[in-house]
């Protein structure tokens, strides 16, 4: 099958840098941009089925871009709860939350952020939502409307294990992934490219 992962577009949060997670701000205009341009970009590519994250500025960013196409919504694609950093940038989280949060980003499979989410619970959801999409589409082009941390850790699984904070997807990019399926739950990625970037 072919997996198309799209981040969403700009909110008014990723231009002051914020941290986002579980919290649901909605896009803004350059967000609304984005899709459009996503939109025509997709007009020739065949999509069978569409889901996405059930928070605002992922569900928006899919409506625009599909149209009449009703994505699916899938609260196991929402973005990782990062607790106590909601709503803030890297500055005033290493000024309120300096050992907490630098722990955190050194080695976030070992350290959670209070009122956080465990990455081990992240994955779970994750990893198993998409399971879940890929037998239901054998052979077909499934399109995946998410979020920066959920695209990253989808190709730690099944791409290129890196650093969790490493290459984070850009926002309006879209990941194309050939996956075939093997014995069991295992699947095998045949080839993956970044075809979309942001603006």
């Amino acid at each position: 099958m072919r997996l198309i992962l799209i981040r969403h577009g700009e909110t008014d949060w990723n231009r002051k840098k914020r941290y986002m997670g579980s919290a649901d701000p909605d896009l803004n205009a350059t967000g609304i941009l984005q899709a459009r341009r996503l939109r025509r970009r997709m007009e020739d590519v065949q999509v069978d089925r569409v889901y996405c994250s059930p928070l605002r500025r992922a569900a928006h960013f899919a409506r625009v871009v599909f149209g009449r196409r009703r994505p699916v919504s899938r609260k196991g694609f929402r973005e990782m709860d990062f607790g106590v950093m909601e709503g803030l940038t890297y500055r005033e989280g290493m000024s309120r939350y300096p050992k907490i949060y630098g722990d955190w980003l050194a080695d976030p499979e070992n350290h959670t952020l209070p009122r956080g989410e465990r990455m081990s619970h992240f994955r779970k959801r994750v990893m198993s939502s998409l399971r879940r999409v890929v037998a239901a589409t054998p052979g077909g082009t499934v399109a995946v409307v998410t979020h920066g941390g959920v695209i990253r850790l989808i190709l730690n699984e099944w791409v290129d294990k890196k650093d969790f904070w490493s290459d984070i997807p850009p926002l309006a990019g879209a990941h194309e992934l050939h996956i075939r399926k093997e014995d069991g739950d295992a699947v095998r990625v045949s080839s993956h490219r970044l075809w979309v970037r942001s603006r």
